[in-house]
């Protein structure tokens, strides 16, 4: 509620000042938010949800690192020597970040795949991602590795418990299925949250995944180059380092070349 009075506020200073309304993407956001609220209950956070839109970079602008949401569960820390790679974050950002509703949201995919060989920076892409893009995710970020596809059950009941999600104790000792039912029925709500499947091979292992409804986005890392069409996801072929950036990124492991 504090941010969109917020954003009332302002919209009422431009106009007694200059007689000028917002441009109608931020106001296409704050109606969006105000359903959101509705669909929510004012649930989870809810004037940080609110802030964490209404305070994102341009769309050329790249995020600058910062604090990941509370309860977010990532197995790594930010790789501080990490070089280059700018298009590729922007790109990701546009495909990833929740959006304002309506049409746009409509068309987004269901998933979005970093595709490449082994070795290409896949993970390192995405860690950097979330450390400058997880705060727009409130609802918080989850890390799930799809190596083994009989572990993914307790993956995905390791994010609801009191190391992530915080959905049940363990002194619950609940049944995993009600454990991942748990944790399947808070990504149905619309908050939003940002889900990684790493190394994500097998179609039918997504599908039966993949959230259908609700606030989450799903960014994945695989070596598959082609995915079912109802999937509804969209590739993004990692291309190698550019010299520029290659250089660059060797002079921050060998200071002694510069």
């Amino acid at each position: 509620k504090v941010a969109l009075d917020q954003y009332e506020h302002s919209r009422e200073r431009l106009w007694e000042e200059i007689g000028v309304d917002p441009d109608p993407e931020t106001a296409e956001l704050a109606r969006r938010l105000e359903e959101l609220k509705a669909e929510t209950g004012g649930g989870i956070a809810w004037d940080e949800i609110v802030g964490a839109q209404l305070e994102r970079p341009e769309a050329d602008q790249l995020a600058e690192p910062g604090a990941l949401p509370p309860d977010s569960y990532l197995p790594y820390q930010r790789n501080t020597d990490f070089t280059g790679r700018t298009d590729s974050l922007r790109h990701l950002a546009d495909l990833v970040l929740p959006g304002a509703g309506g049409d746009a949201d409509a068309k987004r995919p269901g998933a979005v795949a970093i595709t490449g060989m082994g070795g290409m920076g896949k993970t390192q892409l995405t860690v950097e991602f979330i450390y400058r893009y997880g705060r727009y995710f409130p609802g918080g970020v989850y890390w799930i590795s799809f190596a083994q596809a009989d572990d993914v059950a307790g993956e995905v009941a390791l994010i609801g418990g009191e190391r992530g999600m915080g959905l049940y104790k363990d002194a619950d000792q609940l049944t995993l299925a009600d454990q991942v039912g748990r944790v399947q029925k808070a990504w149905q709500e619309a908050v939003p949250r940002l889900l990684i499947f790493d190394n994500c091979e097998e179609e039918a292992l997504l599908a039966k995944w993949l959230p259908k409804t609700g606030g989450c986005r799903v960014l994945l890392t695989s070596r598959r180059g082609r995915w079912a069409r109802d999937l509804g996801v969209a590739q993004w072929p990692l291309p190698v380092l550019d010299l520029p950036e290659s250089v660059g990124f060797l002079r921050t492991l060998v200071p002694e070349l510069d």
